[in-house]
């Protein structure tokens, strides 16, 4: 009788939720669900925001001004099954509580998990920024992608300036950089739910996909580049991003298996 009471007692009490996978060991398969023209999105991409039940996606984009700040602002919800595309009035109240934590400085309810922000001078060319080239500008790349193309290099060499930049750090790699232009907290990086142990973010170099976890663990992910906005799902299942390549923007979905 007592076992049985010890058996029921404990059976009763909180379970320690397993201790999420390493980086390392996630298995990611990514899948393009929709592509669109950049210029009928109006802007440079933002924010992109999943839904509580996982099924609709959010999506932000900004024309700039010349101080680099967004003077108009798009809204667009997809629907992440078909990637079908419609116009919203404004950004619904759920997207703006998700992207509160997806975009913040620390991790979710772990504030050691903790992004820090560094202002540094630095020669850089005139022709690109670290995070995005002309894209993140506000313009489209002329040579068809988000990479550097010799002419850009060239033109580059030719063009050296003195420059601000804000970077963001995260166990040592750079998950955010910005030359001459404000940051945008979200747009190279997001991460997962409370939990999860888990961010994704973009290299610097060609924006290809990483994925880290607390340990500072991180596995690249292959066949990405020119990653922007990558936000996990609310239950850590999924793996969304935007990758622009010249005129194109392709929304990627990938399930994220533990």
């Amino acid at each position: 009788m007592i076992s049985l009471l010890l058996a029921l007692t404990l059976s009763t009490l909180p379970q320690s939720p397993a201790a999420p996978k390493p980086a390392t060991e996630l298995k990611l398969a990514p899948k393009p669900v929709a592509e669109f023209e950049l210029s009928k999105l109006h802007g440079v991409i933002r924010r992109l925001a999943w839904n509580a039940d996982n099924t609709q996606l959010y999506l932000q984009t900004a024309e700039l001004g010349s101080d680099a700040l967004p003077k108009t602002t798009f809204h667009y919800l997809i629907d992440a099954r078909t990637g079908a595309l419609t116009k919203a009035d404004i950004e619904p109240a759920w997207a703006t509580d998700y992207y509160t934590w997806k975009s913040w400085k620390s991790a979710p309810g772990d504030d050691k998990f903790l992004i820090d922000l560094t202002t540094e001078q630095r020669k850089a060319s005139a022709t690109s920024t670290p995070m995005g080239g002309n894209y993140a500008r506000g313009g489209i790349d002329p040579a068809g992608s988000t990479g550097t193309s010799a002419e850009a290099v060239s033109a580059a060499a030719l063009q050296m300036q003195s420059g601000t930049a804000v970077v963001m750090r995260l166990k040592g790699q750079v998950v955010g950089e910005w030359l001459n232009q404000p940051p945008v907290p979200g747009q190279s990086f997001g991460w997962g739910p409370q939990g999860s142990g888990l961010i994704a973010y973009a290299e610097p170099n060609n924006r290809q996909l990483m994925v880290m976890d607390k340990s500072g663990a991180r596995q690249k992910i292959d066949n990405t580049k020119g990653v922007y906005v990558p936000s996990f799902s609310t239950d850590a299942r999924k793996l969304a991003w935007i990758e622009v390549r010249g005129k194109k923007a392709t929304l990627v979905i990938s399930d994220v298996a533990q």
